[in-house]
């Protein structure tokens, strides 16, 4: 029995000053908050040159491409809504669904229901953010730039 007393009495010399330093800093005045900011990180820019003398590729110094692919895009035609076209119209009459794509690519069509948005994408990788506004059996409107794009579907080869 006295070798369980001389135990608690010693735990009780160590732990009471251990739990009046914790009951102290308790008690004491919050720390004052420091603002933080966070740092601005900066944004880097990078512009495509027009000709060798503009600049080079770092990894293929000796390579054009950068070059044509600036003077496809310069030549590209300026409304791309143009050439979007139905492909295909699907679905039953409370739910249809649409494929547009373009004339001359098949490869960036994608399927559309009323009131999702989507990109289609051009041959020479042009994107055009498209909304799908209203489909029927034979037609679709779309928004484009704010701008409604009305096309008819003909099936057929």
């Amino acid at each position: 029995m006295k070798l369980r007393a001389n135990t608690y009495k010693k735990l009780a010399v160590v732990l009471l000053p251990l739990f009046a330093a914790g009951l102290s800093t308790l008690m004491a005045a919050p720390p004052v908050a420091t603002p933080t900011t966070k740092p601005e990180i900066p944004k880097s820019n990078f512009v495509l040159p027009a000709n060798s003398n503009e600049g080079r590729d770092p990894f293929f110094p000796d390579s054009t491409r950068v070059y044509e692919q600036q003077e496809v895009k310069q030549h590209a035609n300026d409304s791309p809504v143009t050439a979007l076209q139905v492909k295909s119209i699907m679905g039953a009459a409370p739910r249809f669904f649409a494929i547009i794509g373009t004339k001359d690519y098949s490869g960036g069509a994608h399927t559309f229901g009323v009131g999702e948005d989507g990109e289609v994408i051009y041959k020479d990788g042009r994107r055009v953010a498209v909304r799908c506004i209203k489909i029927t059996p034979t037609s679709v409107l779309l928004e484009a730039d704010g701008q409604p794009i009305p096309l008819t579907y003909s099936p057929g080869p």
